[in-house]
């Protein structure tokens, strides 16, 4: 009795980023950013996208942030904050380029269906790989530039694909592990490849021979 409580803390907003207001940090030289995409495809009616940019202390880009990698998410990937990745800062840091990749959420389950496995033209992610790559592009200012691409396991299959239907937009992709590609659009002439095989991927005859 006579004790007058403090007034109560005012609810905290958790407000989600878009690509309108994405949420954007300096950290050790690299501008991370990231921002939530409706999208309306199977499993995913919206994706958070992860982006790294180095920067300078002036928090401008540096010289080459203009070169974009886009990087093709593993099957159980798609709950980890993209571009959250030890290794992907340290390529953005490391070969000052910017660097993107998207929380696609996915299962095994429908890994045969074109038209919702994230890794196929139908399925419809191609368009959104691009899109984000040309947002970013416009939000920074850089000059039009052919996308790269890396990815791991079914991400390699992915970035794959997206070489083979659209080698004019495509400068290079290297991936580690995978297994459905599309050879039938990797003929001469194509984007150059690296194909890796590090840790006994499912994929390994899969890669051996599409090498």
């Amino acid at each position: 009795p006579g004790v007058q409580l403090p007034p109560p803390k005012p609810a905290v907003k958790n407000v989600i980023p878009t690509e309108e207001k994405p949420r954007e940090t300096v950290e050790d030289g690299l501008l991370v950013g990231r921002y939530v995409r409706k999208v309306s495809l199977p499993l995913n009616p919206e994706v958070e996208v992860g982006y790294l940019v180095p920067v300078g202390l002036d928090g401008r880009p540096l010289p080459g942030a203009e070169n974009m990698v886009f990087y093709g998410v593993a099957n159980g990937e798609g709950g980890r904050v993209p571009c959250s990745q030890p290794w992907l800062r340290q390529l953005a840091k490391e070969f000052r380029c910017t660097v993107f990749s998207l929380g696609i959420r996915t299962n095994l389950d429908i890994a045969e269906d074109r038209e919702q496995y994230y890794i196929y033209r139908e399925s419809g992610w191609f368009g959104v790989v691009f899109g984000v790559q040309e947002k970013l592009a416009k939000r920074f200012g850089f000059p039009s530039r052919k996308l790269l691409l890396a990815g791991e396991s079914s991400g390699g299959s992915m970035v794959q694909r997206i070489a083979a239907a659209h080698p004019d937009r495509v400068a290079a992709a290297a991936w580690c592990g995978g297994s459905r590609y599309d050879a039938e659009r990797s003929g001469k002439g194509g984007v150059p490849c690296l194909v890796l095989n590090t840790w006994g991927c499912p994929g390994e005859n899969a890669s051996s021979a599409f090498a």
